[in-house]
């Protein structure tokens, strides 16, 4: 009994370090593109960011698509958003139409 508790705890707390890594990978790779986004090659990566929305040979990467939206919302509307990007919705809004086109016509339907 007192063996299959310690082995309990030890993989909770392997559990919660994997988790504790998770949380840090992510918050780096948030800090990374907020500091891209808000150098002077912030309107190219976001210029970037639209055109791999748009590209055909990249619409089956769901992952890079999910991403690029993410961090294109990041940076233009968050909570957080990068007062150096200057860019009007209508510039990036069709980007995000070519993905949502895409994705209902190849998934859902």
């Amino acid at each position: 009994m007192c063996i299959t508790y310690v082995l309990k705890l030890v993989n909770k707390m392997e559990y919660i370090h994997i988790l504790y890594t998770l949380y840090y990978t992510l918050y780096m790779v948030l800090q990374i593109m907020r500091n891209l986004l808000g150098t002077h090659m912030g309107h190219c990566a976001l210029y970037t960011m639209c055109r791999l929305l748009q590209d055909t040979n990249f619409q089956r990467d769901v992952r890079l698509l999910r991403g690029a939206v993410f961090y294109v919302n990041m940076g233009l509307w968050g909570t957080h958003r990068i007062p150096k990007l200057e860019c009007t919705p209508a510039s990036v809004l069709p980007s995000f139409y070519q993905v949502c086109i895409h994705i209902c016509f190849t998934f859902i339907l």
